[in-house]
């Protein structure tokens, strides 16, 4: 009878082989070093071109920059700008305005409703209060047990 490897035309492969093949597996770690060291080497060059122009690196990508011999006038020149986006008007939008005043809206009628328990609340003692003292005045009785007649 025939090997069964021999009946598909192709040989079988070994378990040691298959184990230690030279397929690569993904590592995560492998993959971070990699962008760190890329986005190391891109500040680096960034860092570099920036001095030769004669910018200070890092100091605000979002602000005009000076050149480095400017620096005296540089708190004045961004007071001006700062005095300019005032001027302008711009006001950022907040978008959980809808939700501060519902949340505003929310909290004052709990604060009424927390009144109104506690004016009820003080209401009803004194209530129990008038009907005590009513209470007490009914049953008071004279030396013969009768009720006193300024009270009923």
């Amino acid at each position: 009878m025939a090997p069964h490897n021999s009946r598909r035309g192709t040989k079988t492969l070994n378990i040691t082989k298959f184990t230690s093949s030279s397929k690569k597996k993904y590592d995560p770690r492998i993959k971070k070093q990699k962008r760190f060291a890329k986005n190391a080497s891109l500040l680096k060059e960034y860092k570099k071109t920036m001095k030769e122009h004669g910018y200070n690196a890092g100091a605000g990508a979002s602000r005009k920059r000076y050149g480095h011999n400017d620096n005296d006038n540089t708190s004045s020149r961004d007071d001006d700008i700062v005095a300019d986006r005032q001027k302008k008007g711009k006001k950022k939008s907040n978008r959980f305005e809808k939700d501060l005043k519902k949340a505003e809206a929310k909290q004052k009628e709990m604060e009424n409703e927390r009144i109104a328990i506690e004016k009820q609340k003080k209401e009803e003692k004194e209530k129990m209060i008038q009907k005590k003292r009513k209470g007490r005045m009914m049953s008071q009785r004279t030396k013969r047990g009768q009720p006193v007649m300024k009270n009923v």
